[in-house]
């Protein structure tokens, strides 16, 4: 694989991440009153938004600065675009 098919699948990764975390940020990380009315109208349905949320940034993450290689295989990782780059 080139490297513009490997920067433009790694762009559209950061660019997830990005949308992810500012999603969290919108619903989670508001005032005292948010919160509370995320509470009193869904904990459990919310509990596990926020979950999800965090275990795919932290899984979109952990891909992205995975090393460019793990044996044979290729990983579309950050360290992809150091490979091109040398």
């Amino acid at each position: 694989m080139g490297f513009e098919p490997v920067f433009r699948k790694l762009s559209n990764h950061v660019a997830e991440l990005h949308y992810l975390w500012n999603l969290y940020l919108d619903i989670f990380g508001g005032e005292k009153e948010q919160m509370d009315l995320l509470n009193n109208s869904g904990v459990h349905f919310f509990y596990l938004v926020q979950r999800q949320i965090i275990q795919n940034v932290v899984l979109t993450f952990s891909k992205l600065t995975d090393p460019n290689r793990q044996g044979q295989n290729e990983n579309l990782s950050l360290k992809q675009i150091h490979v091109f780059a040398s």
